[in-house]
């Protein structure tokens, strides 16, 4: 059975054709949990699918526990100072906060959660995987306002 440290974590994810992750890591000031340049991916005779990059911070390991604003703190302890980046990339829709697990299984308090998350400035998305039904691989619900 997992330990409650990895059975909930929140993560950062900044991804796009056009995100530059050893960029992001200098302006951010924080090494990220995963990264990937990315690669063309050969397709028949064609040129190939854009690459899709990505910089992700999580706050699996470092943060044990089911209470949302412990994890949206520890994110915004290490990216709070870049908040304006974070936005910029957020209206661009290349940064979002990702949630994992079933959004009742997490420990809310609205006031809490909604001032941590403030501090990013990002939208918010829950991903939750889906056992047993398999055509059903996962969930996701995206909230931008409060």
């Amino acid at each position: 059975m997992p330990s409650s440290v990895d059975q909930w974590y929140v993560s950062v994810e900044i991804a796009g054709t056009d995100v530059d992750p050893e960029a992001l890591t200098r302006i951010l000031g924080v090494t990220p949990t995963h990264s990937s340049v990315g690669e063309l991916q050969p397709v028949a005779d064609r040129l190939g699918i854009p690459p899709r990059r990505y910089w992700i911070l999580e706050t699996r390991g470092n943060v044990a526990g089911n209470r949302l604003a412990e994890h949206l703190r520890w994110l915004g302890d290490w990216l709070a100072d870049s908040s304006g980046v974070l936005r910029q990339l957020a209206t661009d829709g290349h940064a979002r906060i990702l949630v994992y697990g079933s959004p009742d299984a997490w420990e809310c308090d609205i006031a809490q959660d909604q001032h941590q998350r403030d501090r990013l400035g990002l939208p918010l998305s829950f991903v939750a995987f889906v056992k047993g039904d398999a055509t059903v691989k996962f969930f996701l619900a995206e909230f931008r306002e409060p």
